[in-house]
């Protein structure tokens, strides 16, 4: 997949855009990814509610939630209050905005508990909730990790990628490689998948980003 991406734009000494190319010079792609959103798409209302925010008081909101696979991408992210960001939670856009819709109190927490459950058994029969020409199935051995990230084995992140395997049988968030398959996120999902022989992992190559 391709990410949104203005014609010109440069982050720091952290990276550029040329010639339709988001090329990364340093290793902090998820600040990069926040600016370029805010790059893209701020404005000066929310985009959920529609009321006024500053963009210092304004939050990032992943559409389809993390912990669904949603990836931490401009295409995934939308500017919007605080507010609006807490009361969301693991709901997809869709589902927000229907529960929004809803007017009385009671209904909105049986809808809630419905579309979780929901949500709940898809992730267990089809995996990720994103859209589905995003993901592809890659074997980790072509992945190239030129940066160590996180604690390991021992850390939180390793330990949920587990625990969310043992839960629903199957890898739920999906590797962000650039073009040339070098890992720009999902440092612990990789390292599971070698630690337990899983030969192939949900990966979403960016083909329009390259890492130096």
């Amino acid at each position: 997949m391709k990410i949104s991406l203005p014609e010109n734009y440069s982050y720091k000494d952290i990276a550029e855009v040329q010639d339709g190319i988001l090329c990364i010079h340093k290793f902090y792609f998820e600040d990069l990814m926040y600016d370029l959103t805010y790059a893209l798409k701020y404005s000066s209302k929310c985009y959920f509610c529609g009321k006024p925010i500053s963009r210092e008081k304004s939050s990032l909101d992943h559409l389809y939630p993390r912990d669904f696979g949603g990836p931490t991408i401009p295409n995934n992210l939308a500017i919007c209050c605080s507010k609006c960001n807490s009361v969301k939670t693991n709901m997809t856009e869709e589902q927000f905005l229907y529960f929004s819709s809803i007017l009385d109190g009671e209904r909105q927490k049986e809808f809630y508990r419905d579309i979780s459950l929901q949500n709940h058994i898809s992730m267990k029969w089809y995996g990720p909730i994103i859209p589905k020409e995003w993901i592809s199935e890659q074997k980790a051995e072509k992945i190239t990790v030129y940066f160590f990230m996180g604690k390991g084995v021992n850390g939180k992140t390793y330990k949920k990628v587990e625990k969310n395997y043992k839960k629903y049988g199957r890898i739920i968030r999906p590797i962000i490689v650039d073009r040339n398959f070098k890992l720009l996120g999902g440092f612990n999902v990789l390292l599971f998948a070698k630690n337990n022989s899983i030969d192939t992992i949900p990966t979403i190559i960016l083909e329009n980003v390259e890492l130096d």
